[in-house]
């Protein structure tokens, strides 16, 4: 089986991507959760969209291929989402790309819906706000008035439901405007992260590669199979690990056979020698100190003679 593969990309994402300063830690747990959170917000919003269909089909058929349209839409995506949360769970490098290169795409679906949506909303203002008033109007609506305050009840005439319905669009238009706004600046974020985290698959460098790297190849059988393979030296270059140390020829000649002590460099560590020159640093007798171990070759003048000795020295 050939585990080669091209030459990872060298150094971090490109300067446009605001998440370079956290390129030297594994960005794995921020794509599985930014991955979780945009699938869970898509399926909300294509279910409300789909329960949208059968209270429009009867009155507002083009509302309701509006609401199949959107539905769809926002479906695409949290199967998007479900990628990414699968390939970064599982660290599998098909995933991984497929989701960086889908990331833009949801990008481009989550434009293409806000926009729907904004021009559903002042194109259709006069149907969306008869379809609110006809849902509101003879509704009956309980008010309470603290927790153990009184409770009143009140049903709402066509008046009531048409003035409230019409406040209700006013919120909606600037609701609309900047929820785009916010939805689009979180997407363009998935997909920087998304795009840094397939980069830091490829880099053998980054920490999400860490065990990856060619000294790996002894050890290939200790890891699952659904690790990337590990990287062939030959097809990358030089990180400082694929090459092995210069080798240097040996001096000529034998080896010496004696040491010469003239010429041997001091070293820490030495014990003190107790002969001139001993030292290392080629001072001479100036610091020579007294052999401790020496036998004593003068008479102890402190001694007394024994019997039969001589009394003076």
């Amino acid at each position: 089986m050939d585990y080669s593969r091209p030459a990872p990309p060298q150094g971090p994402p490109p300067t446009y991507a605001f998440v370079t300063r956290y390129y030297k830690r594994t960005l794995r747990p921020f794509v599985l959760l930014f991955a979780f959170l945009g699938a869970l917000w898509s399926l909300f919003s294509a279910i409300g969209f789909f329960r949208a269909i059968n209270i429009e089909k009867a009155e507002h058929p083009q509302l309701s291929t509006f609401s199949i349209a959107l539905g769809a839409l926002y479906m695409a995506v949290c199967v998007i989402e479900i990628i990414g949360v699968v390939g970064s769970a599982m660290q599998k490098l098909a995933l991984v790309r497929i989701y960086a290169l889908a990331s833009v795409l949801a990008f481009v679906i989550v434009l293409a819906a806000g926009i729907m949506r904004i021009v559903i909303h002042f194109q259709f203002k006069d149907v969306l706000i008869k379809e609110c008033s006809d849902s509101t109007n003879g509704r009956t609506i309980v008010f309470r008035y603290g927790l153990f305050g009184p409770i009143t009840s009140d049903t709402i005439n066509p008046e009531e439901a048409d003035r409230w319905c019409r406040r209700a669009w006013d919120r909606d238009s600037w609701g609309e405007i900047v929820s785009l706004l916010i939805i689009l600046f979180l997407a363009g974020m998935f997909a920087s992260i998304a795009f840094a985290y397939y980069r830091q698959v490829l880099d053998p460098s980054s920490p999400a590669n860490a065990s990856r790297a060619p000294s790996s190849q002894v050890r290939a059988a200790g890891y699952p199979t659904y690790y990337n393979p590990p990287y062939n030296a030959s097809t990358v270059p030089n990180l400082g690990y694929s090459q092995p140390p210069q080798q240097y020829p040996p001096p000529p000649g034998p080896p010496p056979q004696h040491r010469d002590e003239t010429f041997v460099p001091p070293y820490d560590g030495k014990p003190p020698g107790y002969g001139a020159g001993d030292s290392g640093d080629f001072i001479g007798g100036k610091d020579d100190k007294e052999n401790p171990f020496a036998d004593f070759d003068e008479r102890d003048v402190t001694s007394r003679p024994g019997p039969g000795g001589r009394d003076a020295f």
